[in-house]
């Protein structure tokens, strides 16, 4: 939360996708809950996300049943 009002999250965000892109990982941010949240992450190199922005927590069988799988 407050990433895109926050110099020192921005910091640590711009850290971590490094971190994510030396590594071979895959950064997943928690909790995008607005555009200008996801914006932020956007520009910082976050290309995954959750939260409910996206959507609300629903049971793991009614999302595969949704996506076909």
């Amino acid at each position: 939360m407050g990433l895109h009002t926050d110099p020192a999250r921005q910091a640590l965000t711009s850290a971590m996708v490094a971190f994510a892109a030396e590594t071979g990982a895959r950064l997943v941010a928690e909790g995008v809950e607005d555009a200008a949240e996801r914006d932020a992450l956007l520009a910082r190199g976050v290309r995954y996300g959750q939260g409910y922005l996206f959507g609300r927590p629903r049971p793991a069988d009614l999302v595969l049943a949704a996506s076909g799988g």
